[in-house]
């Protein structure tokens, strides 16, 4: 337990500013502000084994908080994220993480480590190719608990409403119903339903985007990426529906009209 204390303790004063704490069986500053370490052989060897503790652990929590902020982390992938400025306002963060003093210069090290890291990343937002988009409107959405009666006026509603609807999704979870479907419709899901709902929304609209299925299927992020450019313009999304090529994006009825035009800059790539 000694030795790791003492490890630590020489990494921690190689690395930092230790001006403040400078016995002679330790180091010595000199004009240059070159430490000089006067002990040999295995004392040397320690102290370097120290160094690398500690910037090992710098590195580490570094990478954990931009890995945790895809703000930051894009802007890095892209080299325009300001080192000295984030290492700054991150620096509290990386202390509390390695449990000591860090300096901003030690911080911007590890920052610079890191981006020749994350450049091999690919972006966080892929491009997005929509081949269609459809909207239907007005829509409405209600919900009610999983419970055996429900499931049964469940099948009598799908038999009752059969092709009728042009917009009709039944969504079961593992504790509750939701149907969406064109707003004409909503006094007969309440009249076959029976019980209370538990929650319920009208006058909604749908954005339907459909995509390629190789350009969609197997690409990470491309939900991400729709989502991302809904809510730089706060459009608050009510609900999302998937089938294989296709995403349904519920919302408010003013919203449609600023949904359509978002997704409107996607089609065709």
């Amino acid at each position: 337990m000694l030795q790791w204390r003492l490890v630590y303790t020489l990494g921690f004063l190689l690395v930092h500013d230790c001006s403040y704490f400078s016995p002679p069986f330790i180091c010595e500053r000199i004009q240059s502000k070159t430490l000089i370490v006067k002990y040999s052989g295995n004392l040397y060897k320690i102290c370097l084994f120290g160094i690398l503790v500690t910037m090992m652990k710098i590195s580490g929590s570094v990478e954990e908080i931009v890995v945790e902020d895809d703000i930051a982390l894009e802007a890095l992938r892209a080299n325009i994220l300001n080192l000295s400025a984030y290492a700054a306002q991150i620096r509290k963060l990386v202390e509390e993480k390695t449990h000591k003093q860090v300096k901003a210069g030690s911080i911007v090290v590890a920052l610079s480590r890191l981006a020749n890291k994350v450049k091999m990343l690919p972006a966080l937002r892929p491009r997005v190719k929509i081949i269609d988009l459809a909207i239907k409107a007005p829509l409405c959405e209600v919900s009610y608990e999983k419970t055996r009666d429900n499931l049964v006026s469940l099948t009598s509603l799908r038999a009752a409403i059969g092709q009728n609807s042009d917009f009709l999704t039944i969504t079961q979870g593992v504790g509750e119903l939701t149907i969406i479907c064109s707003q004409s419709l909503k006094p007969r899901v309440v009249e076959y339903m029976k019980s209370k709902p538990v929650g319920q929304y009208d006058e909604l609209g749908a954005i339907t985007v459909r995509f390629n299925e190789s350009e969609y299927i197997e690409e990470p992020n491309m939900i991400y990426s729709l989502i991302s450019e809904l809510a730089k313009k706060r459009i608050n999304l009510i609900e999302i529906i998937s089938t294989f090529t296709e995403l349904s994006f519920v919302v408010r009825k003013p919203d449609i009209e600023r949904t359509v035009a978002v997704f409107g800059k996607f089609l065709g790539g």
